[in-house]
């Protein structure tokens, strides 16, 4: 199923995170497919096998507290699973490890400044070392901007006044 996550996803994956990223999305996005087709499915038989007859007597339903009960709690249980899966992913790659490189950014009107740890900087472009744990610490200086690297997964906003945090450790080289 490579062939569906390159059409769906069509950058490559520059880090672990966008591995683990895509896994979670396709995992999500085939459990959308089953839960599509396990109530369409259904929906269109009942709909054709009880169609309106003439003379037809429909019998009167009663209440059921297990069914109402299990199309209740199961979906509750499957966001409560997604919820921890995506909060234990998050926590997992929200701090990064101590040996990282720190990288400060700063957006500005129409540009990005990056300033590295032997203090040359860069604007425009983000060179990072590969299988090395890049620490980013960004901030703005105008207005509410996205930082935003399609191949790490990576999306942060920046807001003027405050820190943003984010690490990653890139996996392939190439433009990013």
């Amino acid at each position: 199923m490579e062939w569906l996550r390159r059409f769906q996803l069509p950058v490559d994956q520059g880090s672990e995170f966008a591995k683990h990223i895509d896994f979670m999305y396709m995992a999500i996005f085939w459990l959308s497919v089953v839960m599509f087709l396990g109530l369409m499915v259904p929906m269109f038989y009942f709909a054709w096998r009880y169609r309106y007859k003439p003379g037809r007597v429909t019998p009167h339903q009663t209440h059921n507290t297990m069914m109402e009960l299990t199309w209740t709690v199961l979906p509750l249980l499957l966001c409560i699973v997604l919820f921890f899966w995506g909060i234990q992913s998050y926590m997992q790659f929200a701090v990064g490890p101590g040996e990282s490189m720190e990288i400060q950014v700063t957006a500005k009107q129409w540009l990005w400044q990056f300033e590295f740890p032997d203090g040359t900087r860069a604007v425009n472009e983000l060179h990072i070392p590969v299988n090395k744990p890049v620490h980013l610490v960004m901030t703005s200086e105008d207005v509410l901007h996205d930082f935003f690297i399609p191949d790490m997964r990576v999306k942060r906003d920046i807001v003027p006044g405050r820190y943003t945090e984010y690490w990653i450790t890139p996996t392939t080289v190439g433009e990013h």
